[in-house]
């Protein structure tokens, strides 16, 4: 059945891999968001523009509309989440709000009932800028508490793809190349990953379909920081020079423990694993 989706955000990164998807099977999609990037989709969707903490602009920008499903990209604290509960009471069917494993401490084999944001209680509301793991656990919470319908929770990890505008991956990967100096603070620890094109194919599913809930996402689940190191050696011919100091350049990704979730839901939804897409996205962007 096709659905009306409403995506807020929608114009970088992987949220372009999320109405991507949705095209490609059908759906009719808006963008919500500011306008201030082209995204590149040209008339195969309905564009609002509106900035989504301007709240009566935001409601001005849904009223007489309805959605069967909202996507959420670029909700960070607790007051976006209620508001946009409380915009949407009569104008959608099920939202979908994509969170971070940064709800959870450190740990190995994380599922998703370590953190039940139903059950969390929190004595002061703190921006995304103060304490971002923190941040999303309060806007988990808003979900959770104001909305009525449908939900779903999406956990990922460190995000991968040729568009990454934080760069990070192009750290490492020019730090090899260059024969510079990183500092790792456990090269042992475990992390998960999940490739741009995995999560936008994962979120979009789900959200016109049936399932609710939390629900981690990766497509590599578990890996080293050393076979992650490996992987960048392997595409670019040189040899890592890791920094037993925090002399070198500290790893944007330095972890001191492992940090790395346990996808076994996501594998029951029938969503398989691939880790080829690594060494292919650290070959194009060597």
């Amino acid at each position: 059945m096709l659905k009306k989706a409403l995506v807020i955000g929608g114009n970088g990164f992987f949220g372009k891999d999320i109405v991507r998807n949705l095209l490609k099977n059908g759906h009719e999609v808006t963008l919500l968001n500011r306008g201030s990037r082209q995204d590149g989709f040209g008339e195969d969707v309905t564009r609002i523009k509106c900035d989504r903490n301007d709240h009566q602009l935001l409601e001005d920008s849904l009223n007489g509309k309805f959605f069967d499903v909202v996507f959420d990209q670029i909700c960070f604290e607790y007051e976006q989440a209620k508001k946009l509960c409380e915009l949407l009471e009569d104008k959608a069917k099920k939202i979908v709000f994509t969170s971070t494993v940064s709800v959870y401490d450190y740990g190995g084999n994380i599922s998703e009932d370590v953190f039940n944001p139903s059950d969390y209680h929190f004595q002061k509301e703190v921006g995304v800028n103060d304490d971002y793991g923190e941040a999303k656990r309060q806007a988990e919470y808003a979900f959770s508490k104001f909305w009525k319908g449908d939900l779903v929770i999406i956990r990922l990890p460190i995000v991968l793809g040729t568009y990454d505008y934080t760069g990070r991956l192009k750290f490492h990967i020019e730090k090899v190349k260059k024969g510079e100096s990183i500092f790792f603070p456990n090269i042992n620890a475990k992390m998960s990953f999940v490739s741009s094109a995995f999560a936008g194919e994962v979120i979009s599913t789900v959200g016109v379909g049936e399932f609710t809930g939390t629900l981690n996402v990766a497509d590599i689940e578990s890996i080293t920081l050393k076979d992650f190191i490996k992987v960048i050696e392997a595409e670019t011919g040189k040899e890592a020079i890791l920094s037993k100091s925090e002399s070198g350049d500290s790893s944007p990704y330095g972890i001191s423990s492992d940090w790395f979730i346990n996808c076994n839901k996501l594998r029951s939804l029938g969503f398989s694993r691939n880790e080829d897409w690594l060494a292919q996205l650290v070959k194009e962007l060597s």
